[in-house]
């Protein structure tokens, strides 16, 4: 049951870096078009998303959608 447990939560912070990298990857290519250093991810930011990934990618997608409609019209 421990081991279980213990790949579920793996799991979990494996997904949660996937899905930091590509956020910061994301923002770091924005922070060099925009020429703004504050638009980068600190560690500390990092390790935030990381444990709380299902709510930051959420809203990630949520604004990229919105983005992408408001812009067609």
């Amino acid at each position: 049951m421990k081991t279980i447990m213990y790949s579920y939560i793996l799991y979990y912070f494996m997904i949660g870096t996937l899905s930091t990298m590509v956020l910061d990857y994301i923002l770091n290519r924005l922070a060099r078009f925009l020429n703004d250093e504050s638009k980068k991810f600190s560690n500390m930011e990092r390790i935030i998303v990381i444990m709380l990934w299902p709510i930051y990618t959420s809203i990630f997608i949520w604004n990229f959608i919105a983005g992408l409609i408001n812009k067609n019209k």
